[in-house]
């Protein structure tokens, strides 16, 4: 693509055009909080791990991290998460099949009952049904949207482990 230049003049704001489009105005403060909650990320985009972590760091939930299903099923051999979050498109196993795994493998017994996100750049209404069709609890869009990523996560968290702040309307 061969692209012009014409000038260094700024084309806007970023920071007021980055608000703008995540449907809250000026500084962000939690809704939530869930210091004795443990969730799983599994990503094999580590930038997508750090973002996640990231948006979820003030509600204090307690955050592990998987960059393949592998690891993840590994981890949850050992320990109860809460809430797990599974990227689709992963090399070796999709999140369908790691979904598969945790709900239907008796190894992974522990976290049967876990609520299991969808996490994809897949926007398209039949593609949300499906997942949903297929078993998953929940499903999120990426970019990943942060007031909506904490809606779900305070939804789907055991509502004995979340507090919620004066800023939750």
């Amino acid at each position: 693509i061969t692209l012009k230049y014409i000038d260094d003049k700024p084309i806007g704001d970023f920071n007021h055009r980055r608000c703008e489009g995540h449907s809250y105005p000026g500084k962000y403060s939690e809704t939530f909080h869930a210091p004795n909650a443990h969730i799983l990320i599994i990503d094999d985009a580590p930038i997508n791990l750090t973002v996640l972590k990231n948006l979820l760091k003030k509600t204090q939930i307690h955050i592990d991290t998987a960059l393949s299903g592998e690891d993840a099923l590994s981890l949850s051999k050992k320990k109860k998460y809460d809430l797990i979050f599974v990227d689709y498109r992963m090399p070796n196993m999709n999140g369908v099949q790691i979904m598969q795994h945790l709900k239907e493998d008796d190894k992974y017994k522990i976290n049967k009952d876990t609520p299991i996100l969808i996490l994809t750049a897949n926007d398209l209404d039949f593609a949300k049904n499906e997942f949903l069709r297929n078993g998953f609890d929940g499903y999120l869009s990426k970019p990943i949207d942060p007031k909506l990523l904490e809606e779900t996560t305070a939804r789907l968290l055991p509502s004995d482990k979340v507090k919620r702040t004066s800023n939750h309307n």
